[in-house]
């Protein structure tokens, strides 16, 4: 912890770096080439735009998405973007308008709808049809045929319905004839001042040996233990958005329970106001709510994860007892500053929630890009025995927000 650094030289230092990371430019345009699927509002395409690959087509449902690219064309370039149902585009016309023929296409992005695997969605799965549209993206997966490959989703996909969802879609991509890599990272271990689990599958069109990118941020015990000097604290709320104190205009809060907020201390929730935390006048039952209710963030920690569809009293809450404003949210989400979002604010919130951040997409597409150039393949024998040992650990601690995903694994046959 850095309790009481709001103004020291070192905390100022610490903003200034984080944003001057985040705000760095895309890159010229290189020969690397990117289609994006479920596109939002193009975190992935911009952490790529700075690895020097050029985005030919995006496509989302969502108009209001396709208004956020327009409107920041200058700085995400002027490649096509549509808004519509993917279901009624052919992969072969994503390739006549981006200018490539099958096998051209160096990487196909993208995260099909993540509610269907989520909690706040009810983890219907595939039972959802939001949830087998997976099955398009396989689709236009089999007629680009890309070099590589990277779908993001939540964390809940690996276990949704007890595990048969996952296992159903593991078993579809392997038909696909991808050499298919798995984890679940959590983006404040990257640079991203949020804890945010989510998972990548990545694949390749060849027998490409691939690593997820090392973890470059810990909590305190991570980078003492660590045998790796360069691994830095995580970048916390309060490094993301000291500079914007009294610049922003959050949005008024109101409600029911708006009144109680000012009272919790950081990081704490309703629970506050419960007698098992020795409130002398309890409101609450002992988790009675769940725990993003009333949750307030802490400046000297990464924000807890943004929600896309937050109710009334549904946090995290700055920790000066208020809604965190656009720009915030944001720079929560490693988005550049340049990045404008004239909409309203819950749509902005939305969107900023439903993004991948780009600071975590950088880490993925920069170890994608490195394992394309070297091109070292791995055996059969090798691949299918790390398949095999493959496991999940979600280590939990001080460090690791709500649990901290190790999960690594190679799945084609």
């Amino acid at each position: 912890m850095r309790a009481g650094d709001a103004v020291t030289p070192d905390a100022v230092a610490r903003n200034r770096a984080f944003v001057e990371r985040l705000n760095r430019p895309l890159t010229e345009r290189g020969e690397r080439t990117a289609v994006s699927l479920f596109s939002g509002i193009l975190g992935i395409e911009i952490a790529l735009g700075r690895l020097g690959f050029s985005t030919r087509y995006a496509i989302d449902l969502d108009p209001v998405a396709k208004a956020v690219k327009d409107a920041n064309a200058r700085h995400l370039g002027t490649f096509p973007y549509v808004a519509g149902d993917l279901r009624s585009v052919e992969p072969q016309e994503i390739l006549e308008v981006a200018g490539l023929e099958p096998g051209e296409l160096t990487i196909l992005t993208g995260g099909p709808p993540c509610q269907p695997f989520s909690k706040s969605g009810g983890r219907s799965g595939v039972l959802d049809e939001r949830g087998r549209l997976f099955a398009r993206y396989l689709d236009y997966l089999d007629v680009l045929r890309p070099q590589a490959f990277v779908l993001e989703n939540v964390r809940g996909m690996v276990s949704s319905r007890g595990g048969a969802d996952f296992r159903l879609i593991l078993d579809a991509f392997d038909e696909s004839g991808y050499t298919l890599y798995w984890k679940v990272v959590d983006a404040a271990n990257y640079g991203v001042p949020q804890f945010r689990q989510r998972l990548f599958l990545v694949g390749f069109r060849e027998r490409i040996r691939f690593a997820f990118p090392r973890e470059t941020h810990g909590s305190d015990e991570d980078t003492e233990q660590t045998l790796f000097s360069d691994v830095q604290p995580f970048v916390t709320a309060g490094d993301a958005i000291r500079d914007l104190a009294g610049v922003v205009a959050p949005p008024p809060y109101s409600g029911q329970f708006a009144h109680l907020l000012s009272a919790i201390p950081p990081g704490l929730n309703y629970s506050y106001y419960t007698a098992e935390r020795g409130h002398p006048q309890p409101i609450f039952g002992w988790r009675s709510k769940y725990w993003y209710f009333l949750l307030k963030g802490h400046p000297e920690r990464p924000s807890l994860t943004v929600q896309a569809q937050p109710g009334n009293n549904t946090g995290p809450f700055h920790w000066d007892g208020r809604r965190f404003a656009v720009e915030e949210l944001r720079r929560l989400q490693s988005f550049p500053d340049w990045l404008s979002l004239d909409v309203p604010y819950y749509v902005a919130h939305r969107l900023i929630g439903n993004a991948v951040p780009p600071l975590l997409a950088e880490a993925i597409g920069a170890s994608v890009a490195d394992a394309l150039d070297g091109r070292e393949l791995i055996s059969k024998t090798d691949y299918l025995a790390a398949r095999a040992a493959a496991t999940l650990r979600v280590r939990s601690g001080s460090g690791a927000g709500k649990g901290k995903a190790k999960l690594d694994a190679p799945l084609a046959a």
